[in-house]
C-alpha cells in the first residue's frame, strides 16, 4: 500500500502540539490577523530593515508593509487552503510561527514555511530548539523537512546553515533540507582554506577541499570509501557553496567556467554566482534591503542592465 507522507506529517504535529511544542491558530479568532501579522513583520524586517513586534500591529504600518514589503496578496489562515499554521510555543506563550503545507511535492518531506520568531525571544536558543523538536517528530516518522529562504535574508540564511541543514537548490530561492539518517555537513574554514566532511558511524569523511586566492575559487573533489557517503558527494558539493557563498568567498572558478555553468540550478558554483546577481539586482530595484557578503569578480549589474542583457540572447 502506499504511504500517505501528508498523514505522517500530520500526525507529526499533532504530537508536537501533544508536547506543548506548537498549538493549531485557532481559526475565526483574532489569532487569524495575529498569524498574518508575523509573515509580514517578517517580510519587513528582512526586506526593509524594520524590526517590530506583531503584535498590536496597527492598521498604518500594516498597510505600508502590504505596499513596501511584499509581491504577494497577504492572506489570514483560515483562507490557505494549502497549508495548515501553527504557533511556535516556549514556556505556555506564543514564540512565533511556524506552517506545514499540505503538498510535499511527491517527496518524504514536510514542507515548512512562515517560519517566525518574535523579536524578544532571539537569541536565546528558543527557535533552534523548535525547529529540532519538528525535525525531530518528523523524523520518527522517517519524513524529512524541506524548506526555502531568500539569499537576501542572511541571518535566515546562516540560522539554517548552523543548524545543520542541506542547502540543495537555488532555482528561485535558497532550499534547505534535513533528511533521516542523512548527517549534517561539517564545514571547517582557515583562512583562504575550508573542508566539507561528514561523520557517518563515528568516521569522519572528507569529501571536498577549497582554496581560493582573492578572486577565484579552486574545488577539489576527494576520494571516500564508504559508499553511503560518496553517495551524498554531489548533494555536498551544493551544500559547500552555499556555505562558503554565506562567508563571502569566491565562487567563480574562472571566466569559462562562469559563462559554462551559470544557469544550473545547483552544484555549479557558478550558478549561485549567477543567482546571486539577479536575486540582488531585483531587490535593489525594489528597493530592499540588501546586506550581503559582496562575492569577489561579480559585477553587480542593475535590474535594468541584467533586462537588456536578456533581451540580447
Amino acid at each position: 500500500m502506499r504511504r500517505d507522507i501528508d498523514e505522517d506529517v500530520r500526525a507529526a504535529f499533532e504530537a508536537l502540539s501533544r508536547d506543548g511544542v506548537v498549538r493549531p491558530v485557532a481559526l475565526g479568532s483574532s489569532e487569524e490577523q495575529l498569524f498574518a501579522d508575523c509573515d509580514l513583520a517578517s517580510l519587513a524586517e528582512n526586506w526593509l530593515g524594520e524590526r517590530r513586534d506583531p503584535r498590536g500591529l496597527d492598521a498604518q504600518t500594516r498597510a505600508r508593509w502590504k505596499d513596501t514589503a511584499t509581491d504577494e496578496d497577504s492572506r489570514l489562515p483560515g483562507e490557505r487552503s494549502y497549508e495548515r499554521c501553527f504557533w511556535l510555543v516556549h514556556e505556555g506563550e506564543i514564540a512565533g510561527t511556524v506552517s506545514a503545507l499540505d503538498s510535499t511535492w511527491g517527496s518524504a518531506r514536510a514542507y515548512l514555511a512562515s517560519v517566525y520568531l518574535m523579536p524578544h525571544l532571539r537569541g536565546r536558543g528558543v527557535g533552534a530548539s523548535s525547529m529540532r523538536a519538528i525535525r525531530d517528530a518528523l523524523f520518527a516518522r522517517e519524513v524529512g523537512v524541506r524548506l526555502d529562504t531568500s539569499w537576501l535574508w542572511q541571518p535566515a540564511v546562516r540560522f539554517y546553515l548552523q543548524l545543520g541543514m542541506w542547502c540543495w537548490s537555488w532555482k528561485r530561492t535558497l532550499s534547505f533540507r534535513w533528511d533521516p539518517g542523512v548527517p549534517p555537513p561539517l564545514v571547517e574554514v582557515d583562512g583562504a582554506r575550508a573542508s566539507f566532511s561528514l561523520e557517518r558511524a563515528g568516521v569522519r569523511h572528507r569529501l571536498l577541499d577549497a582554496s581560493h586566492d582573492g578572486t577565484f575559487l579552486t574545488l577539489t573533489e576527494r576520494h571516500v570509501d564508504d559508499d553511503a557517503v560518496r553517495r551524498l558527494a554531489h548533494d555536498a558539493q551544493t551544500a559547500f557553496v552555499a556555505h562558503l557563498a554565506s562567508r563571502g568567498w569566491p565562487l567563480v572558478r574562472g571566466p569559462a567556467e562562469f559563462e559554462r555553468y551559470r544557469g544550473s540550478d545547483l552544484f555549479h558554483p557558478e550558478a549561485l554566482a549567477d543567482r546571486l546577481e539577479v536575486w540582488e539586482a531585483y531587490a535593489a530595484d525594489r528597493g530592499w534591503r540588501v546586506e550581503t557578503p559582496r562575492i569577489p569578480w561579480l559585477r553587480y549589474p542593475s535590474w535594468g542592465a541584467l533586462q537588456d542583457a536578456w533581451k540580447q540572447r
